[in-house]
């Protein structure tokens, strides 16, 4: 579970890395054509989770092989549900963009539609997969919460 944690933060990380760089470009806020910015913010995305994930897990391999410490506590229900929420967006987003693609509008900017239509389509897998994380995240801390309170209300 710790390490489902860690890929959660690892995802969520990578949006934060998006947001910076499209600030600091001013792109944050949707100019002109939605879509154009809808494929600028997954391609910016996907740069940012390309070097976060990758960290987060090198984290998640150093602090689990801890010996002799504690273990890591459970992830919550608020990191749970935020990375949920993130799954739907992306996965929103790239339905979006895919679309989009498919009615066969100029798509000007980063070259052929058929790279376009990849990219739009492997967000909204990953948005589906950070969907699943946050789901099993929330699951799993739901059910421990409820195993503890029937154990206390039988001890009672």
């Amino acid at each position: 579970m710790v390490f489902v944690r860690f890929l959660s933060i690892g995802l969520l990380a990578g949006a934060v890395i998006a947001v910076a760089l499209l600030s600091r470009s001013g792109h944050l806020v949707p100019t002109g054509d939605f879509h154009q910015w809808s494929l600028s913010v997954l391609l910016t995305l996907n740069f940012g989770q390309f070097l976060t994930v990758p960290t987060a897990l090198l984290v998640f391999a150093w602090k689990g092989t801890r010996r002799g410490r504690p273990p890591l506590k459970r992830p919550g229900l608020l990191l749970g549900i935020c990375t949920i929420v993130f799954g739907l967006f992306v996965m929103r987003l790239g339905l979006s963009t895919a679309g989009w693609i498919d009615t066969g509008a100029v798509a000007y900017g980063l070259g052929d539609p058929d790279a376009k239509y990849l990219l739009a389509t492997f967000n909204v897998f990953l948005g589906a997969v950070t969907l699943t994380i946050g789901a099993l995240i929330s699951v799993v801390k739901i059910v421990s919460v409820l195993t503890v309170w029937q154990r206390r209300r039988k001890a009672s």
